[in-house]
C-alpha cells in the first residue's frame, strides 16, 4: 500500500488507523507512484499480478484483503 503524505510519520499513523498493518506498505513522499498509476485519493491501491497487469481498486481495507487474498491464490 502507497501513501501520499509528507513524512514517514503521517504514513504510519494513516496505516495504524486504518488497520493496514498486515498489507506492505510504500512511503510515497514525492507522489510519483500516485501519479504513474493516476491516484487520486486515499483507498485507491493498485493490484499488479503475475503478468505486471494493473487493476486499480477503490475499496476498504477488509475488501482489499480479500481481493489480495484472491490474486494470490491465482
Amino acid at each position: 500500500m502507497g501513501g501520499a503524505s509528507s513524512s514517514i510519520s503521517d504514513l504510519e499513523r494513516f496505516v495504524s488507523n486504518h488497520g493496514a498493518e498486515a498489507i506492505p506498505n510504500l512511503s510515497d513522499l514525492d507522489n510519483s507512484v500516485w501519479e504513474f498509476y493516476d491516484v487520486t485519493s486515499q483507498q485507491t491501491f493498485a493490484l499488479i499480478n503475475d503478468d505486471g497487469a494493473t487493476e486499480i481498486a477503490k475499496v476498504s481495507v477488509p475488501e482489499l484483503a480479500t481481493r489480495i487474498e484472491t490474486l494470490v491464490a491465482t
